[in-house]
């Protein structure tokens, strides 16, 4: 079996999904990833691809992040407390 790797029942690539969650980090927004992923993956209009109900939002990447942040971060996650845990009176509204 070859071919491309893609979530199941999704209609984009995992280096798609990915790529959104690598743009997310370098602070591009939830929308603009979104709609980067959408022009890699159905050209520059995609309009024969998407439904008619089709909104511009960042929703899908989201929802990606949701899914696969917390698998991403894990290896990275603090196991222990620090030695030293520095505490002030700043406050915040």
């Amino acid at each position: 079996m070859g071919g491309p790797a893609a979530l199941w029942g999704s209609r984009y690539l995992v280096k798609e999904v990915a790529t959104a969650l690598w743009s997310l980090a370098g602070r591009v927004s939830y929308t603009d990833a979104a709609s980067r992923v959408r022009r890699r993956a159905w050209g520059d209009d995609g309009a024969a691809q998407r439904a008619e109900t089709t909104v511009a939002s960042g929703q899908m990447v989201a929802d990606w992040l949701s899914k696969f942040g917390p698998i991403v971060a894990a290896p990275h996650a603090e196991t222990e407390w620090p030695e030293t845990v520095v505490l002030d009176s700043t406050r915040f509204m």
